[in-house]
């Protein structure tokens, strides 16, 4: 014989979670213990972030509300985009080369709500008890530059384009690669973590 037992997680509806370590690709659905129905969570974050997506929602129930609180000069960022690569020259061609230049890489995600109703309370009162005043920070990561495309060095000669640069972020970009038969362009430069990327 079989008995089944259910377990529903001991977060219930209108709980408050504090999570005060850094969050990379963090789920709340799953740290919330991944609740069956519609429930009204708030949570409160006091370090930093940092991921392609930092922070998601996850598969709350339909009619489910998160408020995030940011506390303690929460800073939440995520990754930059890398560089794209130069395009590839080429020697002893009459003929330009095809323009391979790679695009630059999108930075990442902050939060992604995934259509779940979210309230962010950066600076202010909130509705939490433990921590009545929200203080708190969002910074958008950039994305990275594009690579060059050739240059035309002489009748026969293309040089490699330089790569692009990357993207600010928790995680900088990478610059991109030079493109083949490069001798005067150069890799693009590596994104910087600061307070505006």
């Amino acid at each position: 014989s079989v008995d089944l037992m259910t377990y529903e997680a001991a977060f219930e509806d209108n709980s408050e979670i504090l999570l005060d370590g850094a969050l990379g690709e963090a789920n709340l659905f799953v740290l919330a213990g991944a609740p069956s129905q519609a429930v009204t969570i708030t949570f409160v974050l006091t370090a930093y972030s940092f991921g392609q997506t930092a922070i998601r929602a996850g598969n709350f129930a339909s009619g489910s509300k998160i408020i995030l609180i940011l506390a303690n000069g929460f800073e939440g960022k995520a990754n930059g985009g890398s560089g794209g690569k130069g395009a590839d020259g080429a020697e002893n061609t009459n003929t330009p080369p095809p323009n391979n230049a790679g695009n630059g890489l999108n930075g990442g995600t902050v939060y992604d709500a995934q259509g779940v109703d979210t309230d962010i309370y950066f600076s202010g009162s909130t509705p939490s008890a433990a921590y009545p005043t929200a203080d708190g920070y969002i910074f958008a990561p950039n994305g990275g530059s594009g690579g060059f495309n050739y240059l035309q060095a002489g009748p026969n000669a293309w040089l490699g384009g330089s790569g692009g640069d990357g993207g600010n972020g928790r995680l900088p970009g990478t610059g991109g690669a030079v493109g083949a038969v490069g001798d005067i362009s150069s890799a693009g430069s590596n994104g910087n973590i600061n307070d505006t990327g």
